[in-house]
């Protein structure tokens, strides 16, 4: 599912950690919410949330989308991934001026 389309039943709202756990587990995506505390606070490629005090708060769109950017498309082997880069590699390197 791309990233921009939304489930027909979407609501937007804030999530505090645990149920924006469950809402990324309901799209396939396994995180706890110790995870998520530890993207937050070690890493710059968690999603986004804002915070009430020391609470934080996920804002359900862009916990979906970032959700749905973690999912890779089906393979077949574990060598599809790195033929797709080197793939990618070589074009932007045969690209350049």
């Amino acid at each position: 599912m791309p990233e921009d389309v939304l489930p027909v039943d979407f609501v937007d709202e804030l999530l505090d950690r645990e149920q924006a756990s469950a809402y990324l587990a309901s799209i396939g995506v396994r995180r706890r919410p110790a995870t998520l505390a530890k993207l937050f606070s070690t890493r710059s490629d968690g999603p986004p949330c804002i915070h009430d005090g020391r609470k934080p708060f996920y804002p359900k769109r862009q916990l979906h989308e970032w959700g749905v950017r973690q999912l890779t498309q089906l393979r077949r082997s574990s060598s599809e991934r790195r033929r797709a880069m080197r793939e990618e590699e070589l074009k932007g390197f045969l690209e350049r001026p």
